[in-house]
């Protein structure tokens, strides 16, 4: 009984710092998940009318990992924000919130702001032909799992750097690194050298972007290579 009370209590301390960074900023500016949704729909505009359909699906899929990116990036200059400027976040650390319930509430709420563009692109997949319930189960786990990956990185920069300026040329960055120097827009065959695509499995976007891509039938991977993927993709969670 004691323990079910105490995983209410931390349930209720979750939604309470998720609607606090997550929840009342998009009710006051929904323009927000406009902002992270607006590249990848002009990425789709601009491949699909030059590429033709042939690389619609593998943009469709880098969509959803963009977005993912993009909104959860944002979380090291929120964690950094609430710990030198306004100095709340030891507060919340040191209180009955506890830095675990405070960390999954901003990283949820951080991934708020980018659930209407991922629906977009998610309606978009089921439009072209290319969802079932299935690969919809995939493409989700591999959202769940890049959220949780890219969560910590963001949590592990926000506590490196003092100077809360810096902060804000490191989102759009990364997010161009993990977004489009991998193969997320992209087949990897279009990758020649070996030793290359042995290297962009290293970014940590690479193996939610090649499952989705072989979810919806788009990429062709060994029973080996998918099992490596996921272990190294619930491995990197663990730290």
């Amino acid at each position: 009984m004691k323990r079910l009370k105490e995983a209410l209590n931390a349930i209720k301390t979750i939604y309470a710092v998720t609607a606090l960074f997550g929840i009342m900023p998009f009710k006051r500016n929904p323009l927000w998940s406009m902002s992270y949704g607006i590249t990848p729909l002009a990425l789709l505009f601009f491949i699909n009318l030059y590429g033709g359909s042939r690389y619609l699906p593998y943009v469709l899929i880098g969509g959803i990992i963009t977005i993912t990116v993009a909104t959860t990036i944002s979380l090291e200059t929120d964690a950094a924000f609430l710990r030198i400027v306004l100095k709340l976040q030891g507060m919340y650390v040191a209180s009955p919130v506890g830095p675990l319930t405070y960390s999954l509430g901003l990283a949820i709420g951080n991934l708020i702001t980018g659930v209407p563009g991922i629906v977009i692109f998610f309606i978009l997949l089921y439009i072209y032909g290319y969802l079932n319930i299935a690969s919809g189960i995939i493409i989700i786990t591999c959202v769940g799992l890049t959220w949780a990956l890219i969560s910590a990185l963001g949590f592990l920069i926000s506590s490196l750097l003092n100077d809360i300026k810096d902060l804000w040329t490191y989102g759009p960055i990364l997010t161009a690194v993990l977004s489009f120097l991998p193969p997320v827009y992209y087949p990897i065959d279009l990758i020649t050298d070996p030793v290359l695509k042995m290297l962009v499995y290293i970014i940590p976007t690479t193996a939610p972007a090649r499952i989705a891509q072989a979810a919806v039938k788009v990429a062709s991977i060994t029973f080996f290579e998918t099992l490596l993927m996921w272990i190294g993709l619930i491995e990197a969670n663990q730290y």
